[in-house]
């Protein structure tokens, strides 16, 4: 037989195997995931050789590809990925005994547990299911030949029908992808799973304060970058004001830009007149002020009706060298600890641009240049 031969044999008999997939089966078993999902269930999965490379594979799918913003996330976990573990396991008691014993530790009531297992026979997946059987998990087996152990006590089975492992591990990993596609669409269009997104909310925050850093090393004035700040500040976390103040001294800092551009730069003030300021300021914390109560510092009362506000140190060589500032108005909300944590991710960002020089810049991966 040729090569091409082969392999137009090959992919026939692959195809030959999709088709006789039945659908009805392939959604019972959509169904019995998702249901997990909404109910918010650990789902394990495992294998070994290709059955663990697939379970990885599914698992990292599950955990990132079938993400749909403003939805709540899987949450997958591969048994067969913790090397030291299973070797643990293997070493100490017996290879049979890999997978069980991780689910002793982790598998409760209403969880779903999933194997790969070609032949049906893995003695260490059979264990597995049957443990997390009798523990009132969900069990689902994909399995092939003639299903085996595994596909006798699985509780949702998907049978492949075929006699080659290649094929079945073919097979198992593209309804993988058929299965995390399908589980994406219905939830994007289910509206009972929709959360605050503070979770997604909080990574697009954290990517616009990494483009924000690179539009400040591609400026070479120190006192453009120093006006850019504030602005970058209100964009990028949310919040109404913000300023930035530089060290002036031991306990006096420079107003050096605001936004709105309203207050006059150059101003100094005595942290030591605030005690959250001097708090941020002397012993490096950043703090936040849930609600001024309608006092607000001297130096934020030119913007009317602060009501919440957080402070965050920007440090070099263990000094305090500036303070970035962000606040909410007129009620609209308080900072809260997302707010708060992004403020201090900024202002350990923006630490290069207050130097005259962009070529000093201490954070790891070399200048103050973009990469």
């Amino acid at each position: 037989m040729t090569t091409r031969n082969f392999i137009m044999q090959y992919l026939s008999s692959v195809e030959g195997i999709l088709k006789g997939i039945d659908p009805q089966k392939l959604e019972a078993i959509i169904d019995v995931i998702y249901h997990a999902y909404k109910q918010d269930r650990q789902i394990f999965l495992m294998g070994n050789g290709g059955g663990a490379a697939t379970s990885m594979h599914f698992t990292c799918d599950l955990n990132k590809t079938a993400i749909v913003p403003g939805r709540r996330r899987m949450r997958a976990m591969s048994l067969s990925d913790n090397a030291s573990l299973v070797t643990a396991w293997a070493n100490d008691t017996n290879y049979t005994n890999i997978f069980g014993e991780q689910l002793v530790n982790w598998a409760r009531p209403g969880d779903l547990v999933i194997g790969f297992t070609a032949s049906g026979m893995s003695v260490n997946i059979v264990n597995a299911i049957a443990l997390a059987n009798e523990l009132g998990c969900e069990t689902i087996a994909f399995v092939g030949f003639d299903g085996g152990t595994v596909g006798a006590i699985a509780k949702h089975v998907l049978h492949i029908q075929s006699n080659s492992y290649q094929h079945i591990e073919d097979v198992h990993l593209l309804l993988a992808h058929v299965i995390t596609n399908a589980l994406q669409d219905r939830a994007r269009a289910d509206g009972d799973l929709a959360t605050t997104g503070l979770g997604d909310e909080v990574q697009e925050r954290v990517r616009r304060i990494y483009y924000a850093r690179q539009q400040l090393a591609s400026e070479p004035s120190r006192e453009r970058r120093l006006r850019m700040i504030p602005d970058q500040v209100r964009r990028t976390i949310g919040f109404d004001r913000a300023l930035l103040f530089v060290s002036a001294g031991e306990s006096h800092l420079k107003l050096a830009a605001a936004y709105p551009t309203t207050l006059p730069t150059g101003e100094v003030i005595d942290v030591e007149d605030d005690l959250f300021e001097s708090e941020a300021f002397r012993d490096r914390l950043a703090v936040s002020v849930p609600s001024t109560n309608g006092r607000s510092p001297v130096w934020l009362e030119a913007y009317k009706n602060v009501t919440s506000y957080a402070v965050a140190p920007i440090v070099r060589d263990d000094h305090s060298v500036g303070l970035l500032v962000g606040a909410f108005c007129n009620g609209g909300r308080s900072v809260d600890a997302s707010d708060l944590q992004l403020l201090q991710i900024f202002a350990y960002n923006v630490r290069g641009a207050l130097e005259g020089s962009r070529s000093d810049d201490p954070l790891p991966g070399g200048p103050w240049t973009a990469s």
